[in-house]
């Protein structure tokens, strides 16, 4: 066994026997100092142990809170960046948006430009078209009317085609073109 507790038998026994004799207040000093030197012996690694397990727990709590401090540093920094990069994004994608509106824009313009130019194109082309063909018609009303004009002006005189043609000529270049045209118009309704 161990020797200080083989000490502390030897006393205590003593003690009891009254080989030793004290007084009361000395007594209650002596057993006081017993009692603290039996918690140090017997009970001092327990308490050490505890002590050391409760240490180890608290400086588990410390470095889990730490930690858990960091990850959201970290978290927030990670955000931080995804946002700032975000932002680039979407400023990268609007404009990308921008330029493919603008050839939207300009693709439809020339749309409307060619559309445009091609209506205008086919309407003038019938204007034209319309212009010939009351052109063709005058001018056919005018030459039937004169031709109308000529066999009543030459009917009387009977005469061969070629002479007819030769002094239908003739008489044409002695009138006056506007006094012919008016005739003509007038007679046409015109």
């Amino acid at each position: 066994m161990n020797f200080k507790i083989i000490l502390f038998l030897f006393f205590s026994i003593c003690f009891s026997k009254e080989i030793f004799v004290f007084n009361e207040e000395l007594l209650i000093v002596f057993s006081f100092l017993v009692f603290l030197f039996l918690v140090y012996s017997l009970i001092s690694n327990q308490v050490g142990v505890e002590l050391d397990l409760r240490a180890n727990n608290i400086k588990q709590e410390f470095d889990f809170y730490v930690k858990i401090h960091k990850d959201t540093l970290n978290y927030l920094l990670l955000y931080y960046n995804k946002q700032k990069c975000l932002s680039v994004d979407i400023d990268k994608a609007f404009l990308i948006l921008k330029k493919d509106t603008c050839l939207v824009i300009q693709a439809y313009s020339n749309l409307v430009l060619k559309f445009l130019f091609f209506s205008f194109d086919d309407k003038f082309k019938k204007i034209l078209s319309l212009e010939l063909k009351l052109y063709a018609f005058i001018q056919n009303e005018i030459n039937i009317k004169l031709y109308d004009y000529l066999l009543l002006t030459f009917k009387k005189k009977n005469v061969s085609s070629s002479a007819f043609i030769k002094k239908a000529i003739f008489s044409l270049s002695k009138l006056n073109c506007v006094r012919v045209c008016s005739s003509i118009g007038r007679a046409s309704g015109f």
